[in-house]
């Protein structure tokens, strides 16, 4: 599986980094928080534009809400909105996947 995802990110370097690059995304997720490779994946070079992104171990992203954020009732809203933020990715995930 991971090794989909990496080779998804490898063949559509331009459209996997619009998404995580995006001041959007970036704004509301921040890097991803997973464990790293210490060298390129077997198979990946090395000056690859993506390598950092092809080291992740997983791709996992999240955003954090105070008590006082999640009970206001713009709270919803906001849920929806780190929903929409994170769709393009999920979208492309799921590509590679399959």
């Amino acid at each position: 599986e991971l090794l989909k995802i990496r080779n998804a990110i490898a063949n559509r370097t331009a459209e996997f980094l619009k998404i995580v690059e995006s001041k959007k995304f970036h704004e509301r997720f921040g890097d991803f928080d997973a464990e790293r490779l210490s060298k390129p994946p077997k198979g990946f070079s090395a000056d690859s534009p993506t390598i950092e992104y092809l080291k992740l171990k997983s791709f996992t992203i999240s955003e954090s809400f105070s008590e006082n954020e999640a009970l206001s009732p713009d709270y919803p809203k906001r849920l929806l909105e780190s929903f929409k933020a994170s769709y393009p990715l999920v979208v492309f995930l799921r590509e590679a996947l399959r």
